[in-house]
């Protein structure tokens, strides 16, 4: 066989393995979506958003590009991801 022939043949596998492929993927049955693996399953949220949450307090870092109050462990904004100035 010479050069051209094994290209038609890959050509050909190829495109039946793609056809293959997408009929197998449509055939399949649409799922719920586990909470778990969908990133909803959240046991230790405890109903407040993190946006509500104050970092008031001693040692509270205030950024100066967007004004966000931070952790004192922080090295970069939670908000803008600016170095916070310590």
């Amino acid at each position: 066989m010479g050069p051209w022939d094994w290209i038609i043949v890959t050509l050909v596998v190829f495109g039946v393995l793609q056809v293959l492929a997408l009929r197998y993927a449509l055939r399949r049955e649409p799922t719920e979506p586990d909470a778990r693996q969908s990133g909803m399953f959240m046991p230790e949220f405890d109903g407040q958003d993190a946006s509500d949450r104050s970092a008031t307090g001693a040692g509270a870092l205030v950024c100066p590009h967007c004004g966000t109050e931070n952790a004192s462990g922080y090295t970069y904004c939670r908000n803008c991801v600016n170095l916070l100035g310590r």
